[in-house]
């Protein structure tokens, strides 16, 4: 089973020119990225700061990491910045050198790209359509082979937004660390759940040397090109391994100065969390006992939808939706999916409304 190439959120550029438009033209539905855009605080500080070029940035990024600690309620020592978490994740694969992987699928193509990069093999386990994505524990745990010394999962999972609790993640933890196993955890979008759906690997950290997470500002912080990401890790051995396989100052001095910042604008992450969480629960209303689609619960900032309507494709939709300068992403030949599928990010209230509009004729 293998990931079919498809179009990803950053290729804007390549649909707007198609079109005859300017990339801001359209409205981006493929990319998850946080609607509220840049930070005001982290943009504010950043036009008073400009000779910040001017400086390498901290090789060790002391405060960065410090800024991430408190953040995240973790140890400043357990984190490692780097020019986004896709850096990290190779970096991690590459020293964990797999034999043998197990990735929860259907997921972010990039695990099996880093996997393939190092002769790895590997396998998927792939959520149920039928169990709604939930993923079923005793299965996966029995998946998990005596010669398997890598598991991967996203978290919430990209393209389901379907989550596992932090009770459920430390089971598989369990029998992991029995196998002498890691544990891959991508955390992109965790910031997006609720404290109550308890998605949160962070806090099992102490507990599990055999866990990496990966988080970034990409989505949350809608700073896709900053290129800003960083790993949590306890184990110390592992750190410092992939420390030192690092390029030196692999985050710029600008990404560094203004992912500090705002990670520390606390009302634009509460804006943030109140906006994706109001517009989660209303699309969802929106789109409830319908039957043409079908909609998932979703824990991330974007839907997974199941096109039931006969005669109608994701590719009818996408370029219907294209027609009204509206970009939403083909899920249909993904890994672990079969039938027809589309996957949308939560934009505004104004825009939400417009795709609504635009799926509400196909009823």
């Amino acid at each position: 089973m293998e990931n079919k190439t498809m179009f990803h959120g950053s290729d804007i550029e390549k649909i707007a020119q198609r079109k005859g438009v300017a990339p801001t033209a359209i409205k981006n539905f493929a990319a998850n990225v946080n609607p509220l855009g840049l930070s005001p605080l982290a943009t504010s500080a950043l036009k008073e700061h400009m000779d910040i070029m001017t400086r390498y940035p901290d090789r060790d990024y002391g405060t960065l990491r410090r800024a991430l600690a408190s953040y995240n309620h973790t140890d400043h020592h357990y984190i490692l910045v780097g020019n986004g978490s896709t850096e990290l994740l190779s970096l991690f694969i590459g020293e964990v050198a797999p034999k043998k992987a197990l990735i929860l699928g259907p997921t972010y193509s990039e695990y099996e790209r880093e996997l393939k990069i190092n002769n790895s093999q590997f396998s998927y386990y792939c959520l149920a359509e039928e169990n709604q994505f939930k993923l079923d524990i005793p299965g996966f745990l029995a998946a998990i082979e005596d010669d398997t010394d890598l598991v991967i999962i996203c978290n919430p999972n990209n393209p389901t937004s379907s989550g596992l609790a932090n009770s459920e993640l430390e089971q598989i933890l369990k029998r992991a660390k029995e196998q002498d196993c890691w544990v891959l955890v991508d955390e992109t979008y965790q910031e997006f759940t609720k404290a109550n759906d308890s998605i949160n690997a962070s806090l099992l950290l102490t507990q599990y040397d055999n866990l990496l997470i990966t988080r970034g500002g990409s989505k949350f912080f809608a700073v896709p090109g900053l290129r800003f990401g960083y790993a949590l890790c306890s184990n110390k051995e592992m750190r410092g391994i992939m420390k030192g396989e690092q390029n030196p100052w692999s985050l710029n001095s600008v990404g560094a100065f203004f992912a500090e910042a705002m990670v520390g604008d606390t009302d634009y992450i509460e804006q943030t969390k109140a906006l994706v969480w109001s517009e989660k629960i209303r699309i969802a209303d929106a789109l409830k006992n319908n039957q043409s689609f079908r909609l998932y619960k979703a824990y991330g900032n974007f839907f997974l939808l199941k096109i039931l309507k006969k005669d109608l494709t994701a590719k009818m939709l996408f370029d219907e939706a294209l027609e009204e300068n509206m970009m939403i992403r083909i899920c249909t030949g993904m890994a672990g999916l079969e039938g027809e599928y589309i996957r949308f990010g939560i934009l505004s209230p104004e825009d939400n409304d417009r795709l609504l509009a635009l799926l509400r004729r196909h009823y």
